[in-house]
């Protein structure tokens, strides 16, 4: 919610394209229209990068050595079974403070 205060909304129309650094603090409200809102995120790598995808599930995390087709398929989770993966403990505390947050705004 902290976070959500903020923001500051950018109203975009339909066909609209935006292009920012995912870096930055982003987020988009719920959906609540019947239309499917398209959304592509692109990347500029090294020719030899490794892929990767996480998942959590209970206090473990799950990562995925992938490739481009699992992303093209659209990132389903139901398609990450059919890579290889490891597992191991998720023990990550979120270290991040609202003073952390608001000094990273510079409020």
């Amino acid at each position: 919610m902290y976070l959500w205060e903020k923001m500051i909304p950018l109203v975009v129309n339909k066909g609209d394209v935006i292009c920012f650094e995912t870096s930055i603090i982003h987020a988009s409200s719920m959906n609540k229209t019947s239309e499917d809102r398209i959304s592509l995120a692109g990347a500029l790598l090294p020719k030899n990068h490794s892929k990767v995808e996480y998942l959590l599930k209970d206090k473990k995390f799950i990562k995925y050595d992938i490739d481009n087709d699992c992303w093209l398929d659209g990132g389903k989770v139901s398609t990450l079974r059919n890579y290889k993966y490891t597992t191991g403990d998720y023990n990550f505390i979120n270290p991040v403070s609202k003073n952390d947050i608001e000094n990273l705004l510079k409020i």
